[in-house]
């Protein structure tokens, strides 16, 4: 699922709205079942057809958890799969991963990739189930369409209870060539991550900027900032 985590401009939008009906009757269910994931349902504001926000994504931005959605996307799931993406967004905000990014000065958009494949795999492997409905991978068009653990890193790395974001993160940084594209396809390069408005790690120097511009020949026009002001662009603060 795409995460508004990554979404590090302010380009505002968006619809303030109840929670929408499949996840309002998911609310009712839950309640007497599984407090905890109701608690979390119910504690969320929801923000419909944010700009840019084609699937599902969280943050919390001034004490309080933003649950971004796609209207047209919710729709298309059954219960058992939008409890999946639930679980999943309620995961990036437990472990607390845009925090984890920021204060390891890693790149926003690659951490999520890294944080996307974890939380999926524990999900499958660990969660299985949430009050009585068992957990499935979203689909489309006949394919699951959440992001999964690079089998190449699975064969080097056969302890999955030793894999964290952080380490799955510096193997994609060293191997961009396996991180592929959601809903399969060819696999994206750390290039395609580097796009005006992301949060980036300069590294000559380790200061942090915002890409404002990619020139024709590949290179990068960078504003400086602050570890203050990245982490209010990343909806921190």
């Amino acid at each position: 699922m795409e995460n508004i985590d990554l979404l590090v401009e302010e380009n505002g939008g968006g619809e303030v709205t109840p929670p929408p009906p499949k996840i309002k009757a998911l609310i009712q269910y839950l309640i007497p079942r599984d407090p905890l994931f109701a608690t979390f349902l119910l504690k969320a504001r929801y923000i419909k057809n944010y700009p840019g926000v084609d699937t599902a994504g969280v943050n919390i931005k001034n004490g309080k958890i933003n649950f971004y959605y796609n209207e047209e996307f919710i729709n298309k799931f059954s219960p058992e799969e939008l409890m999946f993406i639930i679980a999943h967004e309620f995961y990036h905000i437990v472990r607390m991963h845009l925090d984890r990014a920021a204060r390891r000065r890693m790149n926003p958009q690659l951490y999520n990739i890294a944080a996307d494949m974890i939380i999926n795999e524990n999900i499958l492997r660990d969660l299985k189930q949430v009050a009585g409905l068992k957990l499935r991978m979203p689909r489309e068009n006949g394919k699951e369409i959440g992001l999964k653990i690079p089998p190449e890193f699975e064969k080097k790395f056969p302890e999955y209870k030793k894999w964290t974001t952080e380490f799955l993160y510096k193997y994609l940084e060293k191997n961009p060539q396996r991180m592929p594209q959601r809903g399969g396809g060819k696999p994206s390069s750390k290039k395609d991550l580097l796009r005006p408005g992301a949060v980036v790690k300069v590294n000559k120097t380790g200061d942090l900027g915002v890409i404002e511009k990619v020139n024709k020949d590949g290179t990068y026009e960078v504003k400086p900032v602050t570890e203050t002001e990245a982490r209010k662009i990343l909806g921190l603060d």
